[in-house]
């Protein structure tokens, strides 16, 4: 689905409709569960997180928790699968695409639902990402951006946002 205009709860009331509450899920960039990010979650048996921070081992609203890249997927949850696998605002950052969503194919369950929500690549921060300096970027985040802080901010390659 491609929504025009910004709707901050739309991702979350969207993926409400996928998952119901006998189910297995997996967050893909999970993050602290601190600030304004990442305080409604669906309603699931569980919510399995993981992140490259190591801050998501903190991460109140997890069921359980990894400090991983989403590329280790496969071999730190090996045979554990998932009927919703998501993540909001992290598809930006995922260098490479075809593996990314590859190894999600392997952790889905055969009905499974892989929900990702991310800005466009053409929404104009997206548009102005490679000409602003990470100083200034981490500057206008942290006071514009959920009370993000810079080691909240990771690069961004838009592979999967077209």
């Amino acid at each position: 689905m491609l929504y025009p205009a910004s709707k901050e709860v739309l991702w979350i009331d969207e993926l409400q409709n996928f998952v119901e509450e006998e189910q297995t899920v997996l967050e893909i960039g999970s993050g602290s569960g601190k600030g304004k990010q990442n305080k409604r979650y669906p309603k699931a048996a569980a919510i399995f997180g993981m992140d490259l921070d190591e801050r998501v081992l903190d991460n109140p609203y997890l069921t359980s928790a990894k400090c991983i890249s989403a590329y280790d997927i496969s071999k730190e949850l090996d045979g554990v699968t998932f009927d919703v696998i998501y993540s909001h605002m992290v598809a930006e950052h995922i260098d490479d695409a075809k593996k990314f969503l590859a190894i999600q194919l392997q952790k889905i369950k055969r009905d499974g639902v892989i929900f990702h929500s991310t800005v466009s690549k053409f929404y104009q921060a997206s548009i102005i990402d490679d000409f602003v300096p990470v100083g200034v970027k981490s500057w206008l985040i942290a006071k514009l951006g959920s009370g993000r802080k810079s080691d909240d901010i990771f690069s961004a390659h838009y592979q999967l946002n077209s």
